[in-house]
């Protein structure tokens, strides 16, 4: 609420930063993806009423009592953490950082850690439509990022999910083709992608059993539509 008011009452600050140092901008990026990690792991365990004892014994080595966490979890905070928190957040410190890191396509270090920011919502087709795609046909019909005059939202926001992910499967195809590569491999980026959300899935089912995983895969659809609304 705060970050909101702010952005409609507030000033835009239009000051350029003097020398900006380029480690501590990056700093600002990479610290994303175990902050991120750390609150989704933390959100599903107070959301269900699964006791993995190895995630508990992390905590504990911290003198974190994670069950009493739990307990003093209300009502009104999983109504916030499971429709407006957490969601948002995978869509802004995940996919939107992400985005940024996927960009910096010869840095490996960059590379590596927007996959898994962009894998908490199973949008592995990022990382490839959005930049062998998108830069090339932004604002043309063939892209599956840019809405028709009219066009209802939430169909957009399928067609676009949709579109996005039979044009990432066909880069990653004529682009192993072109290299003499097996399509279907772990050498193909989409492959990898989805093999990165499934981990997850299965690191999420281990904190918070059956209803962790389905919390994840709701959080993951909802920071989706999040972000393109």
């Amino acid at each position: 609420i705060f970050v909101a008011l702010g952005d409609t009452f507030l000033k835009q600050d239009v000051e350029p930063i003097d020398n900006p140092i380029p480690s501590i901008l990056n700093l600002g990026l990479y610290l994303n993806f175990p902050l991120l990690y750390i609150l989704l792991s933390l959100s599903i365990f107070v959301l269900t009423d699964y006791n993995p004892t190895w995630y508990i014994s992390i905590w504990n080595y911290f003198n974190i009592d994670i069950i009493q966490s739990r307990a003093n979890t209300t009502y009104a905070d999983m109504f916030a953490l499971l429709l407006y928190a957490i969601p948002l957040h995978i869509s802004t410190m995940g996919t939107n950082v992400g985005h940024e890191l996927t960009h910096r396509k010869r840095e490996k270090v960059d590379m590596f850690i927007g996959n898994w920011l962009l894998a908490l919502s199973w949008d592995c087709t990022f990382a490839v439509e959005h930049v062998h795609g998108h830069h090339k046909n932004v604002g043309l019909k063939d892209d599956p990022a840019t809405a028709s005059r009219g066009e209802n939202v939430y169909m957009f926001i399928i067609r676009a999910t949709i579109k996005a992910h039979k044009d990432a499967w066909k880069i990653e195809i004529d682009r192993l083709k072109r290299v003499s590569s097996f399509p279907f491999s772990l050498k193909n980026k989409m492959i990898r992608g989805y093999l990165r959300s499934f981990i997850l899935s299965l690191l999420a089912f281990s904190i918070g059993g059956s209803m962790g995983l389905v919390i994840f895969l709701f959080w993951a659809i909802l920071a989706k539509s999040y972000l393109e609304t």
